[in-house]
């Protein structure tokens, strides 16, 4: 499984690759992002369809790249929280992607499924949405930084990832990793520059490495941040030894 974070400004997107084809998209960015980021990223990765898009927030900056994504990217599935059902706007989004072919669902209670030996599970929070995919012994968590801080987690065991939709609110890093304690941090959206924890080793955002992969394979992990002007910097971690890609970097 690879999962990639892809830089749309204060806004969220991330792929997850499953094998054999099976691809899945939490979160579309802004508007701008589905002609500008997501779909020619799709296409550089030989990408031509989604099975499932998972939108976390009704705020623009999560689905704002939708519309554009589903007119050259055909989505099998989408699944939203309830409250975009709820609004005039995003209402008419869904209704014309409902005439699209899209099988549009809102969540309203805990929804699991397995994709090619992965577990992906989708967990309403009021008005927002959390997932987790567990993938070779690995918990990897997706959501917005003012819900997991607000309303914190269900009981997990300390996952792999954390992966924070940030947008531009400040928000308490170091007592959220110290509550949820996940060996790596992800962070997308313009984040305030004063948010404490930020430059520790295993805390990465898109703000400034435009994009980060994370692989998992039974073998281990291997995450790779890709820096403008930088050679392609990656470093396997073994499952047991995750402190190596700390030590790799001293």
């Amino acid at each position: 499984m690879k999962i990639t974070s892809l830089y749309a400004g204060e806004g969220s997107a991330v792929h997850v690759s499953f094998s054999e084809g099976k691809e899945m998209l939490i979160d579309c960015g802004r508007k701008r992002d589905g002609e500008r980021t997501l779909c020619p990223y799709f296409w550089q990765q030989g990408i031509t369809s989604l099975e499932r898009v998972i939108i976390t927030s009704g705020q623009p900056h999560h689905y704002g790249g939708l519309s554009t994504l589903v007119e050259r990217i055909p989505v099998a599935e989408l699944s939203i929280p309830q409250a975009m059902l709820m609004n005039v706007q995003t209402g008419k989004l869904l209704a014309s992607l409902r005439e699209k072919g899209v099988q549009v669902k809102a969540v309203t209670e805990q929804e699991r499924f397995v994709v090619k030996g992965s577990t992906v599970t989708i967990i309403p929070c009021n008005d927002a949405l959390l997932v987790t995919v567990e993938s070779c012994g690995s918990c990897c968590v997706f959501g917005p930084s003012e819900v997991i801080e607000r309303d914190g987690l269900p009981p997990l065991p300390p996952p792999l990832l954390l992966h924070l939709a940030c947008g531009r609110t400040p928000f308490g890093l170091e007592r959220m990793k110290a509550a949820i304690q996940p060996e790596y941090v992800m962070l997308s959206g313009t984040i305030n520059r004063k948010v404490k924890g930020t430059t520790e080793k295993n805390v990465f955002s898109t703000r400034q490495h435009g994009a980060l992969s994370l692989h998992i394979t039974p073998e281990g992990q291997s995450l790779t941040p890709f820096i403008k002007g930088e050679e392609e910097r990656e470093a396997m971690i073994p499952t047991a030894q995750a402190q190596a890609f700390s030590n790799h970097n001293e």
